[in-house]
This record gives structure tokens, C-alpha cells and sequence, in this order.
């Protein structure tokens, strides 16, 4: 269980920290890539019913006419607006670093815009967790003494949203590399949680998942842990990220995301030995942008470099 003794600051770290709410509930505070490779398309979800922007990195070179039959990998991420941002996570800078020194290939890049950044969103945080979380946040209700919000979450729709939605609408604009070998997932806070869920619900689509920081408390007695332990099949590669410090200020609850972090790796591992899953520990490192985005580098190497 959460620490009670410092409710108040337990539910600043969950509920801004763990929605990502100043971070990216507006695209006018954020800093958006100044490059025609950068483009954005609008997607109408029939899985949601809702309206929402994709934002896409494009690699050098994709509009040159001697490349106009070459087809790439996609790496698709959740909350597309705090991906793309200059100033926080920065993953199209992470590529084209990798990619300029050759560590891994030329990839798309594909940010996914959050639930709350849909044109009918009403309540920033409730309608992005609506859609990333498959079971209720149980570890957020017990910092408070109450509910769980929202109670009811629609995150098992996600991995239909992803593969009937979204990558039918990329794969038709621009020239990707299909199957799992090509096409990873990754995420961040509760766009993490979402990227596992779908590593063990998808893994003939979905074929390398990256998880920041990913909360598992969710559901009553860790029913998603327990679902994902019953799953015999997971994408190929599986890497998650995680510090020894989440919520910051030594707090409780970090060393319980770390240990049920542990347990997921664990089950995995047991689950599918043919999955290549590893964990990453970052001592003192807290939930925060600035960690995410100091540890892409890696994440990435471990996503496309060469195994």
C-alpha cells in the first residue's frame, strides 16, 4: 500500500505527475520541431469516437526521389504532443542522433496525441487515463482513501484503437515496414502502462515495446499484473525504465513501482522465454521528462540497434 502520510503531495505526484497534466494538456506551451520532416495528420478514431492529431518525424532524406521506394520501421508513442517537445522528451532528437551515428536505422517516428487532447476531451486527465489504463488505478485511490479516477477505464480498447485506427491510417500515407519486426510501442507514466498492456495483447503486431516509468498498481489485487503473467506471448523485445526515486523526496510508493516493475520483468521472462526483455534501474532518477528523456538513447539502442 501508498504511504498516508503525505496524501497531499502523493496526489500531486500521481495525478500530475502520472497524467502528465501541465506537461501536455496544452500545444501552445509546447515547442514543436521547426523541420518539414515534422507533420501532423488528423485521425478520427472508430474504436474512441473521438478526434485527434498524429504526429510524425519523418527520417532524412524520406522526400528524396532516389529513396521514393524505400520503406522504414515505425516506432509509434503515446502522448504525442510531450514526444514531440523540444524542451521535454525530445525522441526525434534521440533518432536522429542514433540514426546520424549509424547505431540504428532510419525510422518513423509516430506520436500518438493522448485522450485528452481529443477535440470532445472535457476533462484532460480523466479522458487520457480512460484510454491508456485496462483496469482502474487502484494504487492512486489507496494514496487518497478514495475512488479510483476514472473507475471504469477503456484502456483494453487501446490495442484496437492502435491496430485498427492508427497504423491502417500511417501505413496508407506514408511507406512503412509492416509486421512485428518493423513496428514498436512505447510510452511513458500511464502511456507506459498502455504499451505493456498491448505487448501482451498484440505481440504479432507489435514487436518491440519501450515502458517508461510505467505504473502497475492497476486493478484490484494487481489484476493487470496477474493478466499479463497469464499472457505465454509478448513482443519479441520488451525494455522498461525505471528510478529508484519516482515520486521524489525518498517517498514510499517509488520503491513499490520499482518492486512490482521487478515482478512484471519476472513474469515476462517466465511467461515467454523467447522474449528479450530487460530492465533498466536508475538510481534517484524520479518521474519526470528530463529522466525519460536522458535514458532514450539507451532506450532506442535497445529498440532498433543491432542484436
Amino acid at each position: 500500500m501508498l504511504s498516508r502520510c503525505n496524501k497531499k503531495e502523493i496526489r500531486s505526484f500521481l495525478w500530475t505527475s502520472l497524467a502528465l497534466g501541465a506537461l501536455s494538456q496544452s500545444a501552445l506551451a509546447c515547442q514543436m520541431p521547426a523541420s518539414s520532416r515534422f507533420q501532423m495528420i488528423t485521425l478520427k478514431s472508430s474504436v474512441f469516437h473521438n478526434t485527434r492529431n498524429l504526429r510524425i518525424w519523418l527520417p532524412p532524406g524520406y522526400d528524396d526521389s532516389a529513396n521514393s521506394t524505400v520503406k522504414y520501421p515505425v516506432l509509434y508513442m503515446n502522448d504525442g504532443l510531450a514526444t514531440f517537445d523540444t524542451s521535454r522528451v525530445n525522441v526525434e532528437g534521440a533518432i536522429d542522433q542514433l540514426t546520424k551515428q549509424k547505431v540504428i536505422p532510419p525510422i518513423i517516428l509516430v506520436g500518438i496525441d493522448n485522450g485528452g487532447q481529443t477535440l470532445e476531451s472535457t476533462n484532460f486527465e480523466d479522458d487520457r487515463a480512460d484510454e491508456f489504463l485496462p483496469y482502474p488505478d487502484i494504487g492512486y485511490a489507496e494514496a487518497i482513501g478514495g475512488p479510483p479516477v476514472p473507475a471504469a477505464p477503456h484502456g483494453k480498447l487501446y490495442p484496437k484503437f492502435l491496430t485498427e485506427d492508427v497504423m491502417p491510417l500511417i501505413n496508407s500515407k506514408y511507406r512503412t515496414k509492416t509486421g512485428p519486426e518493423f513496428t514498436a510501442l512505447g510510452g511513458y507514466s500511464y502511456g507506459a502502462t498502455a504499451a505493456i498492456y498491448c505487448a501482451s495483447q498484440i505481440p504479432q503486431v507489435i514487436g518491440k515495446t519501450l515502458a517508461e516509468s510505467p505504473p502497475l498498481w492497476m486493478g484490484a489485487n494487481d489484476e493487470m499484473l496477474k493478466e499479463c503473467a497469464q499472457c505465454k506471448s509478448w513482443s519479441a523485445i520488451v525494455h522498461v525504465g525505471i528510478g529508484t526515486d519516482e515520486p521524489g523526496d525518498n517517498d514510499p510508493s517509488g520503491e513499490k513501482m520499482v518492486n512490482l516493475t521487478k515482478q512484471l520483468v519476472l513474469s515476462v521472462k517466465a511467461a515467454d522465454p523467447n522474449c528479450k526483455v530487460s530492465l533498466t534501474i536508475e538510481e534517484g532518477a524520479r518521474h519526470e521528462d528530463a529522466f525519460w528523456a536522458r535514458r532514450m538513447l539507451n532506450d532506442l539502442t535497445i529498440l532498433f540497434g543491432s542484436h
